[in-house]
């Protein structure tokens, strides 16, 4: 039968209050360390996943900016693609009448949203 939450303090408060003033301060400047490591932990893995984000989308934004100068003064068509030096960023270039180019040597990637049918042919069992 259990007694009264009132009459006898609990277990672990028993425990508490018998350890002295010094090992209870231990046990709470280290709970509060410990805390404050993972705080910063979590805030630094989110800052450097923003950076690395922004990072990747600015070099493909300047990626594709190069990529549509060339096809302007070139035409789409004639836009030459560098060979896939088999590892690095791989390419897709997506031609108005919705055919792909990649880079010789390149492997395949799998089908683009922009690509119309494409994903349903992908899926289609075979």
């Amino acid at each position: 039968m259990s007694r009264p939450a009132g009459r006898e303090p609990r277990r672990l408060t028993r425990w508490w209050r018998r350890r002295s003033l010094r090992t209870r301060l231990t046990v709470i400047a280290a709970t509060a360390i410990a805390v404050s490591v993972f705080v910063a932990f979590q805030v630094a893995s989110e800052l450097l996943g923003w950076e690395l984000r922004d990072t990747a989308e600015n070099q493909l934004r300047a990626d594709s900016r190069v990529l549509a100068t060339t096809a302007e003064r070139a035409g789409l068509a004639q836009v030459q693609l560098p060979p896939y030096p088999g590892s690095g960023r791989l390419v897709r270039v997506i031609l108005p009448d919705g055919s792909t180019r990649t880079p010789a040597g390149q492997p395949a990637l799998p089908p683009s949203a922009s690509t119309p049918g494409a994903w349903r042919r992908a899926r289609r069992p075979t």
